[in-house]
């Protein structure tokens, strides 16, 4: 199974915010999730969606959701912790 994964309108200001170097690992990172998926492991529900946020080895956090039918990750949210 191959995984999509796309970077919402709502986290383009965070991706701008990004270093470069930050930006580079980020993507490599991300990456890595298009074959297994990501790692979904701190999720709650809001609105009837349920987000995950997880940190990436690079200290960025990444909040998302998925599509397990498609499957699919829409990032929501991306920052420097």
């Amino acid at each position: 199974m191959t995984w999509r994964i796309f970077l919402t309108n709502s986290s383009q200001p965070d991706l701008d915010a990004l270093t470069p170097a930050d930006s580079a690992a980020l993507t490599e990172e991300l990456f890595a999730w298009v074959p297994n998926g990501p790692p979904q492991t701190s999720s709650q529900v809001v609105a009837g969606v349920q987000p995950y946020e997880d940190q990436l080895p690079s200290g960025i956090s990444v909040t998302y959701f998925v599509n397990e039918q498609v499957p699919y990750v829409g990032v929501v949210r991306i920052r420097r912790r």
